[in-house]
């Protein structure tokens, strides 16, 4: 027994030495400090502001899933390959440089279509403030370059730093915007607070990082599995995306219940915070498994260890909320939504299986550059949501797209495991 323990603590402080603990609570903290910009938003600004903030973000949101071709998710993978400092530099600057001019024509023709696009009269301020608020994606991505890049260089602490700072600075940022011009003043401190952590962040790397360390840039072949690697990633992100989108826009077409909407994205919202668990998770492990890719033996011992103790964090999670889900959904959105709690209950069921089955191995895929099984598995899911979604919800109502998700998430979770055992088990 005594021997157990002493396992357990020894486990335990290597993750904190290794920076474990810093990764889960930056995400945790994140997350609040995000929660809380949105409270801060919400009562600063009017109800139509805030719609029409909506709008855009979310336009927003869709744009940032093509930025610099994808590039900046290629910088984390590569920069753990990479044995010397010179190289790791080289690819830092190939995915900045390529990423930002693409990113300079990408936004110059987003803006053009914003602004040409017959936004409805209600959000007609659009024409002019998504462009000012896509001045704030090419900073975005070289924000988020050097924080992967900080992972990928197992600088722990730093990497979950920069991740609260990067926050708390952009949120604060919208709300002295807000506090001083409304709308026009959030739509203008996305840009400028961007602006400054990629300033900060390129200064840090310039100074601390590689300072003096020559750059070595990486091949032309090498060059081109970059760029295969992130259009893959790209692509992939961008089919995972849609799934909620389209849980929610098939609600709203087979239903024509505006409520059953609300109900949905209600009780999907608590549930979707699970996923800070098996993401931190993800983060923390996958450039250990970058580093020893080619080591099946290792890969797949560990690889069983991470599952499980992912599937059995994120089910413990699953079941405490479910425990408590009624005053916790009466006292953050009020008796209104009591309702939605079994609901909610099945979406719990959905993020055990997505978060705590199906995540670990799509991630260590995807960063062992497996990421083809990703995009076709994605794609494969995305067809049987949408069948799945026409037969159920008509029968079901709003439980009808739960019930899809649950089948649907294990299908995948089955469909990337068994590739994974394929290649990795069999050493």
């Amino acid at each position: 027994m005594l021997l157990a323990i002493e396992d357990i603590k020894h486990v335990f402080a290597s993750l904190k030495a290794k920076g474990a603990f810093a990764i889960l609570s930056g995400a945790f903290l994140t997350k609040v400090a995000a929660f809380l910009g949105s409270l801060i938003l919400v009562r600063i600004m009017s109800k139509s502001e805030y719609g029409v903030l909506g709008y855009m973000e979310n336009l927003y949101t869709y744009a940032c899933l093509f930025a610099g071709y994808g590039l900046n998710n290629a910088v984390y993978r590569y920069l753990v390959l990479k044995e010397t400092e010179a190289e790791k530099k080289g690819i830092f600057d190939y995915v900045v440089s390529q990423g930002t001019k693409f990113n300079i024509v990408y936004v110059a023709v987003l803006s053009l279509l914003a602004f040409l696009f017959p936004h409805s009269e209600e959000f007609s301020t659009a024409h002019l403030l998504l462009p000012l608020m896509l001045l704030a994606l090419p900073l975005q991505f070289l924000s988020d370059t050097c924080s992967f890049s900080l992972r990928g260089l197992f600088r722990n602490r730093a990497f979950a730093f920069t991740a609260v700072l990067t926050v708390v600075l952009v949120w604060g940022a919208k709300a002295a915007g807000a506090t001083l011009s409304g709308l026009e003043g959030v739509a203008a401190s996305w840009p400028i607070a961007y602006c400054v952590v990629a300033f900060v962040l390129l200064l840090y790397f310039r100074n601390n990082i590689f300072s003096s360390v020559p750059a070595i840039a990486p091949e032309k072949e090498e060059r081109r599995g970059i760029r295969s690697y992130s259009l893959q990633y790209m692509v992939t992100n961008s089919l995972w995306a849609l799934f909620l989108q389209n849980d929610l826009l098939m609600i709203s077409l087979l239903t024509g219940d505006a409520s059953a909407v609300a109900d949905y994205k209600v009780a999907f919202a608590i549930p979707s915070v699970i996923a800070i668990l098996s993401s931190s998770v993800g983060i923390f492990v996958a450039p250990y498994f970058i580093k020893q890719e080619n080591d099946k033996a290792w890969v797949w011992s560990n690889y069983k260890k991470t599952f499980i103790g992912t599937a059995v964090l994120v089910g413990g999670a699953a079941i405490l909320v479910c425990l408590v889900a009624e005053p916790v959904v009466g006292f953050f959105y009020g008796e209104q939504y009591l309702n939605i709690v079994p609901l909610m209950n099945l979406l719990l069921v959905t993020a055990f299986v997505t978060n705590g089955l199906r995540y670990t191995t799509a991630n260590l895929l995807a960063a062992m550059g497996k990421i083809r099984v990703n995009m076709f598995v994605s794609f494969s899911g995305m067809v049987c949501q949408i069948v799945l979604n026409f037969i159920l919800i008509p029968l079901f109502g709003v439980y009808g797209a739960a019930y899809t998700s649950i089948m649907v998430y294990s299908f995948m979770a089955i469909a990337v495991f068994v590739p994974f055992v394929m290649m990795y088990r069999a050493h």
